[in-house]
């Protein structure tokens, strides 16, 4: 699985108030305050949920890394790559 997959499933997983302040802070650029008016909410509740956002997803990109095919590595194409190139050198 690829980081970027790994994040946009991390982000799906999250509960829509979470997402959206997430989402408008970290990828529209929006301000704190701009979100604040944008939802409603203070600017205290807007800031808590960036944070809750934020350490869900960290939680859930450790959980996700736990997997043994992460970022699988293709040992025996490797190899042979590894060989051909070393035939064609020496």
């Amino acid at each position: 699985m690829e980081a970027k997959q790994m994040l946009e499933t991390a982000i799906g997983q999250l509960d829509k108030k979470y997402r959206s302040a997430y989402i408008m802070k970290e990828v529209e650029g929006m301000s704190i305050a701009e979100i604040s008016e944008c939802l409603d909410l203070s600017i205290s509740n807007v800031k808590v949920r960036i944070h809750r956002a934020k350490s869900m997803i960290k939680e859930s990109l450790y959980y996700q890394s736990q997997s043994t095919d992460l970022f699988e590595f293709g040992f025996s194409r490797c190899d042979l790559l590894v060989e051909r190139v070393m035939e064609q050198i020496l």
